[in-house]
C-alpha cells in the first residue's frame, strides 16, 4: 500500500525567541510558503493547511494560502486540514 510522505501544519503564531516579541502574522505566512515550496523541492507528496479563526493562528481561510502555494510549486498535492472546535 502507496503511504504518502506528507506534512501539514496550522500555521501557528509564535514568539521569537531571541526578543520574545510575538512574530508577525505576516512573517509566519512567509515562512510556511517557503517550508511549502521546500516539501516540494525535497519530493514530499502533500502539505496540508489547516484553519482556525483564533488571533494564535496565521491562516484562516486555507483556500487562499493554498493558491498562494500552487504558484510556487511543481509537483506536491496541496490540501486544507479542518478542525472545528469541540464544546466540552
Amino acid at each position: 500500500m502507496w503511504e504518502p510522505r506528507s506534512s501539514r501544519t496550522f500555521v501557528e503564531t509564535r514568539r521569537d525567541p531571541r526578543t520574545g516579541e510575538p512574530v508577525d502574522v505576516d512573517k509566519s505566512f512567509a515562512d510556511v510558503l517557503e517550508q511549502v515550496e521546500l516539501a516540494d523541492r525535497v519530493g514530499l507528496d502533500v502539505f496540508g493547511l489547516g484553519e482556525h479563526h483564533r488571533p494564535d493562528y496565521a491562516v484562516s481561510a486555507p483556500a487562499v494560502a493554498l493558491a498562494a502555494a500552487a504558484a510556487r510549486t511543481k509537483r506536491i498535492w496541496l490540501g486544507a486540514l479542518h478542525a472545528p472546535n469541540r464544546k466540552a
